[in-house]
């Protein structure tokens, strides 16, 4: 009696029946687009020389970090979940490896970071954004964003957690990055992890200035700096003002003493603003500082709705007389009307969404007990995030770069394909069913039809 081999393989569930035969099959199928993007934006020959102080017997450290890259893209934050993509062969197929980093060698890699190897990281990560944006010869005028964000930390024996400013977890370790995104193109500049007792301002003058070197001030017409009000102190501001170039406005830290002041200012209703709540501004100069230097502040105040008082942004000063107001400060050195200042810096907010992004990412995770290990994953991260942005603008329409990263990753990452060998070709050959195949389609044929430009001498 002939038995069929293909039937009895099958077994029943429901009314389904389901089998395990098919073969070369991966989930991980628009990775084959990101990573054609990485390589032609030349991510490999910029890592590839960086050095550990050791060299991995099978895999180059360019090559580890890649995989880093690829999983950290995929979803996986965590490093032994980055070693999982190595079992998917078909996925292997698809990026032409001949194999994958185990856990030991991702893990290990990270832990050999010195100083000196991260800050070699950070330079490959600023060397990737300066070619892709052409040194910036588009833009004349740059919003710099600065900000910084409370990881909290879980583990026991993580070096340089401590106790600090935690809104979210109080009392719990942390670590607390700087971090500088550009307005325009939604790009993170640079970034700097610190231990959780530090605070915004903790190193802010050092990090200005590194900022201001890597966006080179003499190509730009102007520079915008806005912050918030952690920054805002004596030295911050000297800084921000050592170059003409540079027109700021950052957030105060209103205290009860400013009662006074403001109780005292002629307010005036925002032009355009009667969808805002009827906010109100006025503006004065200020020598409230410890170097004596007269400065402009620009207050913005926001009446308090009895029906709605959740409603309301800023900060309430609880000693006011006029308590029946919600107030913010700014100081600027800008020339411009009030209002416009004001509406400059709300754009800042998008800021915020860039962190939630970079979370998406990994940025909350910690990789290691070794505060230079987390350091370079850190960074890592943060490059991931512009490697993605940039594939997004290159292979996708602008209404599509209005999706969060997860939307983004389950659309045109975790896509099946089937790989079939033809002659001589590899084909990755994905559903005609698949909600996103035509926006994949589109974004594939755009990045093989894009290519770096040389960067401007």
């Amino acid at each position: 009696m002939r038995v069929d081999v293909k039937r009895a393989e099958r077994k029943k569930l429901g009314r389904l029946f389901y089998d395990f035969r098919a073969k070369n099959l991966t989930g991980f199928g628009g990775l084959a687009g990101f990573y054609t993007f990485v390589r032609k934006v030349g991510l490999e020959r910029e890592l590839s020389g960086l050095e550990l102080g050791y060299q991995p017997r099978r895999y180059p450290v360019s090559r580890i970090l890649c995989c880093l890259i690829l999983g950290l893209t995929a979803g996986f934050v965590r490093v032994r979940e980055t070693a999982r993509l190595g079992r998917d062969k078909t996925l292997l197929r698809i990026l032409g490896w001949d194999g994958f980093p185990v856990q030991s060698t991702l893990s290990r890699s990270l832990n050999r970071f010195t100083s000196e190897a991260v800050s070699a990281l950070v330079a490959a990560s600023a060397n990737l954004l300066r070619v892709f944006r052409r040194n910036w010869e588009d833009y004349r005028v740059l919003h710099l964003d600065l900000d910084s964000h409370v990881r909290t930390i879980y583990g026991e024996e993580i070096a340089e957690a401590k106790r600090g400013y935690n809104p979210n977890k109080k009392g719990r370790r942390s670590y607390h990055p700087l971090l500088a995104f550009i307005g325009e193109t939604r790009d993170f500049l640079r970034g700097k992890l610190r231990a959780g007792n530090a605070v915004s301002s903790t190193g802010a003058v050092g990090f200005l200035q590194e900022c201001f070197e890597q966006l080179d001030l003499e190509r730009l017409d102007k520079l915008v700096v806005r912050a918030d009000s952690g920054f805002c102190n004596k030295d911050f501001l000297q800084a921000l003002e050592s170059n003409e170039k540079i027109i700021y406005v950052m957030a105060m830290r209103l205290y009860s003493t400013h009662q006074v002041r403001f109780a005292g200012l002629n307010f005036s209703p925002i032009p355009g603003a009667e969808a805002l709540d009827d906010f109100e501004i006025a503006e004065y100069q200020s020598a409230d500082w410890s170097d004596g230097k007269r400065r402009r502040v620009i207050v913005v105040r926001q009446p308090i709705s009895e029906s709605e008082p959740q409603n309301v942004t800023g900060k309430q000063l609880k000693l006011f007389a006029l308590k029946d107001y919600t107030w913010r400060a700014f100081v600027t050195n800008s020339e411009a009307p009030a209002e416009e200042v004001w509406r400059d810096y709300n754009q800042r907010a998008t800021c915020e969404n860039h962190i939630k992004e970079a979370i998406s990412f990994g940025l909350d995770w910690t990789a290691s007990s070794s505060f230079l290990a987390n350091s370079a994953h850190f960074q890592l991260v943060m490059l991931t995030y512009n490697l993605f942005n940039w594939y997004k603008e290159v292979a996708f329409q602008q209404d599509e770069h209005r999706n969060t990263v997860g939307f983004l990753r389950a659309c045109i990452i975790h896509v099946p394909a089937i790989v079939k060998r033809s002659s001589r070709r590899l084909i990755v050959s994905f559903s005609t069913d698949w909600p996103w195949a035509r926006a994949l389609k589109e974004a594939f044929a755009r990045i093989e039809r894009w290519s770096p430009l040389p960067i401007p001498v």
